[in-house]
Order: structure tokens, then C-alpha cells, then sequence
């Protein structure tokens, strides 16, 4: 049973940036945050997951495991998780038969939520600046063969340059799944809508499917854009 108990601010017209709830424990407390003050949210084991997934319908992560476990086939991949979160996307992958995972977050809290409440479930989890990751040494020493970045493409999060220099280790035959918010996804609308208009040579854009990322906390649906792409 829960210790606390959780009200959203059902404002409309906020941005995903502003949208924020009230935690009410037993004793009384109670603390208001925003859903993307991750360092807040993650201290608390199950928060996130009871906003995100219960609450809002949060349908992100699963849609993305499966592309990028599709574009794998027929072997399970070995995939980076690029912006892992507490390993709401990671338990997706594992429950599709991948084994070996790679995490790696900004912000040390997400590190110690994944650790916390998923033990075991990355090979190693890296905390840092997507430019500060040594991406050969990386690759080579996990196999890596995928990578995913659930949403945290664009919205002042993980630029496109980032993202390619990334995408740049991983070897031939390689595939990628990558959500971002439709309204970021068109040639113009981002940096990374302009990378996908025009990837780098070899790496092909297998599929692109438009799907109700999650409720806001108004109620309406956000759409995002899950984007697959494999490497020659």
C-alpha cells in the first residue's frame, strides 16, 4: 500500500514543462512538484510510474521496445538507453527477451531510481552529458548493436548533434528507435526533425509512426512521433 497519495493539477493549457501534482503523505506532509523535476519525482520509489504510466496513460515506452525489437529481428539486440530514466523503458525491453542493456541519464537520481527499484537491470548505468560519453569504447564493450532515446529528443533535452555523434559508433546493421514529440518531428520544427529529413549517409529511416504518447494532465492526448532507422 502506498504511503502517499497523489493529486494532479488539472489546469488546461499548460505546457508537459509546467504540468505538476501535490504528494500528500499519511502523517499529513505534502509537497508540490513538477512532473519533470525528475531529481524530485525519482526520489520517491513508484511516483513516477504512478503520474506517468497509471494516471496518464503513458503508452511511450512500450511502443518504442516493441519498434526497436522489430527492426532487431530475429535476434534479441543489445541496446543503449540513451536518457533511461529511473528504467521504465528498459523494463519494456527486458520484457521482450533483451538481456543486455545500457543506461545513461543526466542526472545521477535517475541512476539511483533504476538501481533502486529495477537492481540488475542495466550492465551499466552511466551518468553524464550525452558529448561527455566515450561512444567507441562504449559500443565495443557491450556489443551494442541498438539504441533508444524514449522522448528525450528536443524540448531542451539531447540535441541532434549529441544524437548522431552517438549513432556514429554503432556498427553496420545497427537500429535505432527514437520518440519525439510531433510537433518537434518535421523538417524545421527541430534540430533533430531536420536530421531525420536528411540522416547521414547510411543510415536508412525504416519507419515512422505517429502514436498518443500520453494523456496530459488536463485530459487531452499528446502525440509523439516513434521514428525507427537501421544503419547500412
Amino acid at each position: 500500500m502506498m504511503s502517499w497519495t497523489v493529486e494532479l493539477e488539472t489546469d488546461p493549457g499548460r505546457g508537459q514543462e509546467e504540468e505538476a501534482f501535490t504528494v500528500t503523505w499519511d502523517d499529513g506532509r505534502s509537497e508540490r512538484m513538477r512532473l519533470h523535476e525528475y531529481e524530485r519525482v525519482y526520489a520517491i520509489p513508484g511516483l513516477y510510474e504512478e503520474i506517468a504510466q497509471r494516471r496518464l496513460a503513458c503508452l511511450g515506452p512500450a511502443v518504442l521496445a516493441d519498434a526497436l525489437v522489430d527492426a532487431a529481428a530475429p535476434g534479441p539486440p543489445r541496446v543503449f538507453d540513451l536518457g533511461a530514466g529511473n528504467g521504465v523503458v528498459g523494463s519494456e525491453l527486458h520484457e521482450r527477451g533483451v538481456e543486455v542493456l545500457v543506461g545513461s541519464d543526466n542526472i545521477a537520481a535517475a541512476r539511483d531510481a533504476a538501481q533502486r527499484d529495477r537492481p540488475g537491470l542495466y550492465a551499466e548505468y552511466l551518468v553524464g552529458e550525452v558529448e561527455a560519453l566515450d561512444p567507441v569504447a562504449l559500443v565495443e564493450r557491450h556489443g551494442l548493436d541498438a539504441l533508444v532515446c524514449a522522448g528525450a529528443l528536443g524540448l531542451g533535452h539531447i540535441t541532434a548533434e549529441a544524437f548522431g555523434a552517438l549513432w556514429a559508433a554503432f556498427p553496420a546493421g545497427a537500429v535505432f528507435a527514437a520518440s519525439v514529440h510531433e510537433d518537434l518531428a518535421g523538417t524545421g520544427d527541430s534540430d533533430f526533425g531536420d536530421w531525420i529529413a536528411a540522416p547521414p549517409a547510411g543510415t536508412e529511416i525504416v519507419g515512422s509512426e505517429r502514436f498518443r504518447h500520453r494523456l496530459t494532465m488536463a485530459g487531452d492526448e499528446l502525440f509523439y512521433m516513434a521514428v525507427v532507422a537501421r544503419k547500412a
